[in-house]
């Protein structure tokens, strides 16, 4: 029993790793193996309480949450979509599983056969999971380097008055690993030295950013690295790539 209970185990969160592995290349999102597998293994010990547990564990409410609960840890964000996606890809791999069995396919074949047919859908969206159009964006500064995916925002016609160059605008949370120690973007006072502040215009009004000029800006497109000069200000918007003006890549 014991040996059947630990390859519940493995079986059920190498599944679910298949199945974010799965919605971040269909979301265009990076997916950090380190948080994958942690959340992989949460929603393996779910699977089975839901298993040996009450039905209302394997209630689609429950099932709801707990794609919400592996796409909000593996992804960094609250996102319908990204949970949808999850959830999408978890009942197609168990459908798939479940077709294998039927066939008489043994588990470790059925294994097997899901991890190839997520492999395939890996390669096709290869050239989509940097972004839609295929750019990255690596930024350096003292603390750190980043790099990042991109969403090229031809409305994006922002420009810095004190210098003139464009603004590429960063959801906050794609910056935690090299933001400077004690900077809140909800709090002006933390503001760096150095930086500045810099407004723009919403569709709910006009917002004040933190606004600085990285140490290193490179764009990253068909295996080449070209350095562009712009400004970055650092936005909570919830979005999983960094909004570069279409103006630095005609300029390229």
């Amino acid at each position: 029993m014991r040996v059947n209970g630990e390859a519940f185990f493995l079986i059920n969160g190498w599944m679910n790793y298949l199945s974010l592995l799965t919605a971040s290349r269909m979301a265009h999102i990076r997916l950090l193996p380190g948080k994958a597998l942690v959340s992989s293994a949460l929603g393996a010990a779910y699977g089975m309480i839901a298993g040996i547990g009450k039905p209302f564990f394997r209630s689609f409410p429950m099932l709801l949450f707990s794609a919400f609960c592996m796409s909000a840890f593996s992804f960094g964000g609250v996102s319908i979509k990204n949970t949808l996606l999850v959830l999408a890809s978890g009942w197609f791999l168990s459908g798939l599983s479940d077709f294998a069995l039927t066939k008489h396919i043994n588990s470790a074949f059925t294994i097997i056969l899901c991890s190839v047919v997520v492999l395939i859908i890996c390669v096709g969206l290869s050239g989509q999971t940097v972004g839609k159009d295929g750019f990255r964006l690596v930024i350096a500064l003292e603390s750190g380097q980043a790099e990042l995916p991109v969403l090229l925002d031809n409305g994006n016609l922002l420009h810095e008055s004190a210098t003139g160059l464009p603004v590429i605008v960063i959801p906050e949370k794609m910056l935690k690993t090299i933001m400077p120690a004690g900077v809140n973007i909800h709090d002006l006072s933390t503001l760096p030295e150095g930086w500045r502040l810099i407004g723009i215009r919403t569709a709910a009004g006009r917002k004040t950013l933190m606004c600085f000029h990285p140490q290193k800006l490179l764009l990253c497109h068909d295996g080449k690295k070209i350095r562009i000069h712009a400004a970055v200000a650092i936005s909570d918007f919830d979005e999983n790539r960094a909004l570069l003006p279409g103006s630095l890549c005609n300029e390229r």
